[in-house]
């Protein structure tokens, strides 16, 4: 049986302050306010084999985004999408139909990233449940290099087409309208990209990472979007519960 090491849970490279040097303030939920330096990690989720097989997904991963820009980081100096498969429509919301995605890699890393929020006893990831029968069919496909079916744990991308406020989220649970039925899903958000992580078998077509060799991937201004609307009522909570606290971490005593 190997050593337990670190893994961290969603990747540092896409969860780190947009000021370089400078920490998030971790709140929500009621609980008291603390500095964090990077992304969550559990340091007894994987051994030395396992972190090694999440480091290579999340290198896939990330610089599948990044070549394709569906991260901020990635931006440069645009500080709106402006890419040329993109189309924006007259009600700001968008798409983009992106071609020459590694596929493969890009589904197993987001799928190594619902197997982590699972798995872990963190207490940040409590609202990511899976069967103890879907954790283990994860863990064999993870292990493995298994893609599947892209219809097995579907993944769809929602892409913020302007920039926002930096800013670390752990994954939501979800319920949205698929024509007449109530769909859950794992909302995973980092750096401008929503990943909709389906816990149940489906099909969405080309907007399903995996799919095909083109993904459709829908866009929104990051302004009065969910992810604004929560984090800007998160903050104000904080600072009503939590004002002196607030104070004390933005001085850095």
């Amino acid at each position: 049986m190997g050593t337990f090491v670190k893994a961290h849970i969603l990747p540092q490279a896409l969860t780190r302050p947009g000021i370089r040097g400078h920490p998030y303030i971790q709140a929500g939920e009621a609980s008291r306010p603390i500095r964090r330096w990077s992304s969550w990690y559990d340091p007894y989720l994987v051994t030395e084999d396992g972190e090694a097989i999440l480091r290579r997904y999340d290198g896939w991963g990330i610089r599948e985004l990044r070549k394709h820009k569906l991260v901020w980081s990635a931006w440069g100096p645009m500080v709106s999408l402006a890419t040329r498969d993109y189309k924006q429509n007259t009600n700001q919301i968008g798409t983009r139909v992106v071609l020459g995605l590694d596929n493969p890699k890009l589904r197993l890393f987001f799928l190594s990233l619902l197997w982590r929020a699972a798995a872990t006893a963190l207490n940040e990831f409590s609202s990511v449940k899976l069967s103890r029968r879907k954790l283990g069919l994860l863990r064999r496909m993870l292990v493995a290099g298994e893609v599947g079916e892209s219809t097995d744990f579907p993944i769809t991308l929602v892409q913020f087409s302007t920039q926002g406020t930096w800013h670390n989220h752990t994954p939501l649970i979800g319920r949205k309208k698929v024509g007449d039925r109530d769909v859950p899903f794992f909302r995973f958000y980092f750096d401008g990209l929503v990943a909709h992580i389906h816990p149940d078998e489906d099909d969405y077509g080309d907007m399903t990472v995996g799919k095909s060799d083109r993904l459709g991937v829908l866009t929104m201004p990051y302004e009065n979007s969910f992810q604004d609307e929560n984090l800007r009522i998160g903050i104000t909570e904080t600072n009503m519960i939590w004002t002196r606290e607030i104070m004390g971490l933005a001085n850095n005593q």
